[in-house]
């Protein structure tokens, strides 16, 4: 239907660069006459003809004003960058002294100790013979190789003169990874000496399964919940060219509090989300009405300024190597409660990982207090998941097929990008045999949509967080599912060679 027929519109624009640097005029014009909206209501449309400037005053920053017509003017601040150059998020971590010497006798209990009080949860720490040996449950917002590095540092601080051999296992939300064998000698070179280099720390390095596969590693150390800091997230979410509606969008602030260890061996999460700003108010007016919408009410759940975003309760375990369960029940996510769980084989050397997910879905009410009713509305939704990682591009396809919230039955394909600072881009499409329709008769069988995620980490004075900015459909029915707050392969990516290998330097950082 472009490009074609008796009333095609002309667009276009051109843009002068003045002498003075930085400096540039604009001029647009647009071939979109809003014939639909201004026959379906009484659409005010805009003049299609623009005029502004445009400074630059640095190479990441632009400052424009515009004047559409003769009724509007637009002003618009933007700032742009590599992603790769995105502040770290482990930049703010203080340095560690590893002892140049080694003497006094070996002090298991005094390895947890110190390593307590810089913020490192080792559990289960032994020494045999000439080897210690411990669990260390890890954060989200450092990569495992620099944890690994603060868990020796602490070990070897504390090993006595003989202690020849580090054996680390890291533990996430109660699953665990393959153990990490480090050699003390080739680490007081690297860090005491400044003799020795990561490559040779990796070369005499053993990573192996741990030593009972089979064990159940609690969610946390049981001493404090020191160890789950408060997560902040300002969620950010854009639709860009709704045909009923130019432009939407929404603002949230998410405070969470996950891996809360309750009674030793589960885990338990809240989060509260503050609904900042939006543009939703009339979005039922442009839409079909749904008598068991999906996600189609998201003004309803955006008008009320507090919430529970989540508040569950979870049991995870390593079955076996590289084989993780999950089970959760309670609040999973904004709209929904539920109860379900999901499997996950994702070898350590291996690209490819498969795994499957189901869950009772139970739809939330957006108009009770804190929305903690539910409306009556279940189903029972499941997918069959699988994932590749791409050589040399560190992006991830992943693929799912199955049972979506609408009941429709259909297949999303998603790509991720994970950048060595913790900056995420990824993007999705789905397809299912149901369809969305508009005020204009349209229908259509895809969603799709794409993530950016900026870790807050870097940042001097800020709080554990990052900041999501989603541009995607807002309101749609078909494709949705399940928003699973711990999904396996994200909680298990530290675990992976794929993780591993890119961060590897951080170990002497």
């Amino acid at each position: 239907d472009w490009f074609t027929g008796e009333h095609i519109g002309f667009f276009g624009g051109v843009e002068y660069f003045t002498p003075y640097k930085g400096l540039s005029v604009k001029a647009d014009i647009g071939g979109d006459r809003y014939a639909a909206e201004r026959a379906a209501f009484d659409f005010d449309r805009p003049a299609p003809w623009s005029l502004g400037v445009n400074y630059k005053p640095a190479p990441f920053a632009d400052i424009s004003l515009a004047m559409q017509g003769t009724d509007k003017i637009m002003g618009r601040i933007s700032f742009q960058g590599l992603l790769q150059n995105f502040r770290h998020r482990s930049a703010q971590q203080k340095p560690m002294r590893f002892r140049p010497y080694r003497t006094g006798v070996t002090l298991p209990a005094e390895m947890e100790n110190k390593a307590t009080k810089d913020n490192i949860s080792l559990t289960y720490t032994t020494v045999e013979n000439n080897t210690a040996e411990t669990f260390l449950n890890i954060y989200d917002q450092h990569s495992l190789p620099l944890q690994l590095k603060q868990a020796a540092t602490h070990m070897a601080n504390h090993a006595g003169p003989y202690v020849e051999q580090l054996r680390i296992t890291p533990a996430h939300y109660g699953l665990h990874g393959p153990t990490v064998r480090l050699m003390r000698k080739d680490l007081e070179n690297a860090l005491s000496k400044h003799q020795g280099s990561a490559e040779e720390i990796w070369h005499n390095a053993e990573i192996s399964h741990g030593r009972e596969p089979m064990r159940k590693i609690r969610a946390l150390d049981d001493r404090s919940v020191f160890f789950t800091p408060i997560y902040f997230v300002l969620d950010n979410q854009i639709s860009l060219s709704e045909e009923d509606d130019g432009l939407l969008h929404r603002t949230s602030l998410l405070v969470q509090a996950k891996g809360i260890s309750v009674a030793q061996f589960l885990t338990a999460g809240f989060g509260l989300r503050l609904n900042l700003n939006d543009n939703l108010d009339d979005l039922d007016q442009f839409r079909p009405h749904v008598f068991l919408p999906v996600r189609a009410d998201v003004d309803e759940f955006a008008d009320r300024f507090a919430t529970i975003d989540t508040a569950f309760l979870g049991f995870t375990h390593t079955l076996y190597p590289d084989t993780h369960i999950s089970l959760l029940g309670g609040y999973l996510e904004e709209m929904y409660a539920g109860a379900g769980g999901e499997i996950l084989y994702r070898p350590f050397d291996s690209r490819f990982a498969i795994g499957a997910e189901s869950w009772l879905a139970l739809k939330r009410d957006p108009h009770s207090t804190l929305n903690y009713r539910l409306n009556g509305d279940h189903l029972l939704t499941g997918h069959i998941k699988a994932w590749y990682d791409i050589p040399k591009a560190d992006i991830t396809l992943g693929i799912k097929a199955g049972r979506y919230l609408a009941e429709d039955w259909g297949g999303t394909l998603s790509l991720q990008k994970h950048f060595k600072n913790g900056v995420k881009l990824e993007g999705y499409v789905t397809v299912t045999n149901q369809a969305d329709f508009d005020l204009f008769g349209s229908a259509t069988h895809a969603d799709h949509g794409i993530r950016l995620t900026l870790p807050l980490g870097g940042f001097k004075y800020t709080p554990p967080g990052e900041i999501r900015v989603t541009a995607k459909p807002l309101g749609r029915n078909v494709g949705q599912s399940i928003e699973n707050p711990l999904p396996l392969y994200d909680l298990t990516e530290p675990f992976s060679k794929a993780h591993l290998i890119p961060h590897w330097g951080e170990i002497t950082d």
